[in-house]
């Protein structure tokens, strides 16, 4: 049996990269169009904000997300089997039609709205709490360490949950009937282990990540404000 090598850990790495900016953009968008309505600053105002985010921008996150795994799972230990985006949705489409690609949505909408309500509550507290003022000599620093835990703040809650939806999302052979059914395998077959395995890898890639997220946001935000002034 032949296998992949190296190139098996960049299997569907696409999918995310095509819709990455514009989940960004909805997230981002959304949250901040949220708090004009909301107007006051506070941890709290940013957790509504945000769940309303986390829920529109699931339109995008879910169908891609599916398409991702699917192309992850498809071939594996088969290096003849060569799944591409197009051909996984092509796939999905012929199988299930159009609700196909709704498989999992119901478990990643139970992912988004606690995460990113976490995500921008934690990162507008973090803030606070260094009392952070883009003057600030060290307002980078604050930025970028604020943005990475308010990441890893937001994966630890709702990591289960993201397990589950993966595992649904992978399922091409109807293992399971629906998440509940899911939840109950997995905890007969690995234990409560089972629900946060590859956490840490995870923890580590949401700081590095969402440091860089809320830094290149923040960034590009200082811009616009001194263009929009001058």
């Amino acid at each position: 049996m032949r296998t992949e090598g190296p190139r098996a850990l960049f299997k569907g790495v696409l999918a995310p990269c095509v819709g990455v900016g514009a989940i960004n953009a909805i997230i981002f968008g959304v949250e901040g169009e949220g708090m004009r309505y909301l107007v006051d600053e506070t941890p709290t105002n940013h957790m509504i904000a945000g769940t309303i985010a986390g829920g529109v921008q699931c339109v995008v996150t879910g169908p891609m997300e599916l398409v991702k795994t699917q192309m992850q799972v498809t071939g594996i230990g088969d290096a003849s089997v060569k799944p591409s985006l197009s051909k996984t949705a092509r796939e999905i489409y012929r199988n299930d039609g159009l609700k196909g690609f709704g498989r999992g949505l119901g478990t990643t909408l139970c992912r988004e709205l606690p995460a990113f309500a976490c995500y921008f509550g934690s990162y507008d507290a973090l803030l606070k709490i260094t009392n952070y003022h883009p003057s600030d000599d060290h307002a980078t620093v604050k930025v970028l360490v604020s943005g990475g835990l308010a990441g890893v703040n937001s994966w630890v809650l709702t990591y289960p949950v993201d397990q589950i939806k993966s595992k649904l999302q992978a399922d091409q052979t109807n293992r399971f009937s629906g998440p509940t059914d899911c939840i109950k395998q997995t905890m007969i077959e690995e234990g409560f282990r089972g629900f946060y395995r590859g956490i840490s890898t995870a923890v580590v890639r949401a700081f590095v990540v969402n440091a860089a997220t809320f830094g290149g946001v923040n960034y590009m935000m200082n811009i616009l404000l001194q263009q929009s002034s001058s």
